[in-house]
């Protein structure tokens, strides 16, 4: 598994920050070859390749950013995991780091697939999933009675201005905050409700 995000911390005057370093680099690009070729069937793993030098390129700009922001910031606590999310994900999806072959391509439901390998990934290391339960059942329905806005699906909405729509690290970072906090209270209120479930008579 991915390990979890932590954050650089202390003296922002020291020397260059490698917050991911070699041997956390080569544990993620294995977790990205792993859920790349979940995505396919065993037939097909043919036509699947990973460019190892794209993503080598895509985590030296990820390290290069998250040093910038660390140093320009002089965050004596570090960086929020949002921030750091938004700049993995914003510097793995730049790069065309998974490729298919001509006839996965023509295989409509694969033309995401390395932005939902991407968005795997985030969620492993932010410890938070996109289409939780709680989330999926909310799609489509209202806010609250009688209110015409209603749930998004934020997981196909992720997916989707990753593919089609102009976004930065700072939109990024800020989604994905959001989705801790979201997935803290989700946790929280299951914690709750399990708790007082114990406490009922049988």
């Amino acid at each position: 598994m991915v390990s979890g995000l932590t954050t650089p911390t202390g003296d922002t005057t020291s020397t260059s920050i490698l917050f991911f370093s070699e041997n956390a680099q080569r544990k993620l690009l294995a977790q990205i070859i792993e859920y790349a070729l979940e995505a396919v069937h065993v037939d097909d793993f043919e036509g699947v390749s990973v460019d190892f030098g794209r993503f080598f390129s895509a985590m030296r700009e990820a390290n290069f950013d998250i040093e910038f922001v660390h140093r320009r910031r002089g965050l004596e606590n570090g960086i929020s995991e949002g921030k750091l999310a938004g700049i993995v994900f914003y510097r793995l999806t730049r790069e065309r780091i998974i490729n298919l072959n001509q006839s996965l391509l023509k295989q409509g439901h694969f033309q995401f697939l390395q932005e939902e390998v991407m968005i795997k990934i985030i969620g492993a290391l932010l410890h938070v999933d996109f289409s939780d339960e709680w989330i999926a059942q909310k799609i489509g329905t209202e806010r609250s009675e009688g209110m015409r806005q209603k749930f998004q699906d934020l997981y196909n909405e992720l997916r989707y201005i990753s593919c089609r729509r102009h976004y930065n690290q700072e939109s990024l970072a800020l989604f994905f905050d959001s989705m801790v906090y979201l997935q803290t209270a989700i946790d929280e209120m299951r914690r709750i409700s399990s708790a007082l479930k114990d406490e009922l008579p049988d």
